[in-house]
């Protein structure tokens, strides 16, 4: 049965979302945790955080936007991984400087760390979640 969503705070709004924490943070961690790693599935991790706090990540120093940009360019290129991209042809010209699959996988749970903070201090102190 799924959990009732857990309101967090928010910076912006009425101070409150209901789209919970548990739904996003659990989803992300889902995929790390229970399928291989791969670049389509560290790129829906990375579309989850992304979905949550947007431009977020580099504005609060968690990854420089260049690199978001370098591994999604890794991902999507055929030339660079051929079957394991996320797409089947080449939209674009390859990467120059492709990221490693172990580099990638690093750089995801990185960012995962610093959101799952992030999101760690929003929530409301004492009580746990507000219904």
């Amino acid at each position: 049965m799924p959990q009732s969503p857990r309101k967090i705070r928010t910076p912006s709004g009425d101070g409150w979302s209901s789209l919970s924490a548990t739904q996003r943070s659990d989803k992300a961690l889902r995929i790390l945790i229970t399928r291989e790693t791969n670049w389509v599935n560290l790129y829906n991790i990375l579309d989850v955080i992304l979905s949550d706090v947007g431009g977020t990540i580099w504005q609060e120093g968690w990854a420089p936007e260049s690199e978001i940009k370098r591994l999604k360019h890794t991902a999507d290129s055929e030339n660079t991984l051929g079957d394991e991209a996320r797409h089947g042809r080449e939209r674009t010209q390859a990467p120059a400087d492709p990221m490693s699959l172990k580099e990638a996988d690093s750089f995801i749970r990185s960012i995962m760390r610093a959101w799952l903070a992030w999101k760690s201090k929003l929530e409301p102190r004492g009580t746990g979640s507000v219904q």
